[in-house]
């Protein structure tokens, strides 16, 4: 009998884009899952047009929206009370693209006992990849260091089935019953968005788990459909700050002193956003926004330092949903 897997969805004013995600779904040739849509507090409809042309879709509502991994754990949560073998996030910018794509992750997770959490392509609509496995350190945090990170667990298994990576990304991410159970769910220190996934996967290896990533399929993603609905400066913002949160949570006190003059430069680039897919500076949204998120954004990495110098391991900022 096929493991029982639920796919979680979570939304936030994309009505369009989630019911075409909801439609493609519907060539998955896998037939033991169930979808659960997490709406975020959505104003256009989403909810009720998930219940009206997906009925047999699970919805779970949120009067605001409370974030990617606040969502996702509300999903898990769901899943696990109804008995779910695998939990899938994934993002309701996501096309299936291919019919047997669930039933190929699923297959690599049913592979090895000591597979935890499982990854494929992404793809962008014009075809070009997005993600094919990455593998820690970040190569914008230390791109000299990287081969010394005590992190970089990156081995071959069977290069035309799998590989062992360190990091998959969050717009699909097919994680074990049993890994929930012993690590629980993502970190909501990490809300609203960014580096939740790549976080939970150094909690999984750290558990003695593999993540592993296959090419053997692909999902197709367009990313930005729900960042470019916020301001940029405080998407640029949320990203240094869950990026220095990452480091000072995760990497060795050795590194995470060695970041400090690299990160603390880093909020500069709050002065620009950056357009999705090209290299190209735009001004930021409000004068106003620069310089609340500027700000924001030097005192929330100036507590995280002192904090992780501190070894604070338990601090209250850390919010890790336990099992």
């Amino acid at each position: 009998m096929e493991p029982k897997v639920f796919i979680i969805i979570p939304t936030w004013d994309e009505r369009e884009i989630l019911q075409q995600c909801l439609d493609s779904l519907e060539r998955t040739d896998y037939s033991n899952f169930e979808v659960v849509v997490v709406d975020n507090g959505s104003e256009d409809g989403s909810a009720s047009m998930v219940e009206e042309q997906f009925p047999d879709t699970f919805v779970i509502e949120n009067d605001e929206n409370r974030g990617f991994a606040v969502a996702n754990n509300q999903g898990f949560r769901f899943a696990m009370d109804k008995g779910a073998d695998y939990v899938l996030m994934l993002n309701n910018d996501t096309r299936i693209i291919d019919e047997e794509w669930l039933s190929t992750i699923v297959s690599v997770g049913e592979s090895n006992d000591e597979i935890g959490v499982v990854g494929c392509k992404i793809v962008e609509p014009d075809g070009s990849v997005h993600y094919d496995g990455r593998y820690f350190p970040r190569g914008t945090i230390f791109p000299v260091l990287r081969r010394f990170y005590q992190y970089n667990r990156y081995e071959d298994a069977n290069p035309e089935t799998l590989e062992y990576v360190d990091d998959v990304v969050g717009a699909l991410f097919l994680i074990k019953s049993d890994v929930i159970e012993e690590i629980g769910g993502l970190d909501e220190a990490y809300s609203p968005i960014y580096y939740e996934e790549s976080d939970y996967c150094v909690r999984v290896w750290n558990a003695e788990y593999r993540v592993a990533y296959t090419d053997e399929t692909s999902v197709e993603h367009s990313r930005g459909e729900t960042s470019k609905k916020i301001d940029s400066a405080k998407m640029e913002s949320l990203s240094q700050i869950n990026r220095t949160r990452f480091i000072t949570k995760n990497y060795p006190m050795l590194w995470v002193l060695f970041s400090i003059p690299g990160v603390m430069l880093k909020p500069v680039l709050i002065l620009f956003a950056r357009n999705c897919g090209d290299d190209s500076l735009l001004l930021v949204d409000s004068p106003i926004s620069l310089f609340y998120c500027i700000v924001n954004t030097y005192i929330t990495i100036f507590q995280l330092y002192i904090n992780s110098i501190l070894r604070r391991t338990d601090r209250d900022d850390i919010k890790t949903l336990t099992k």
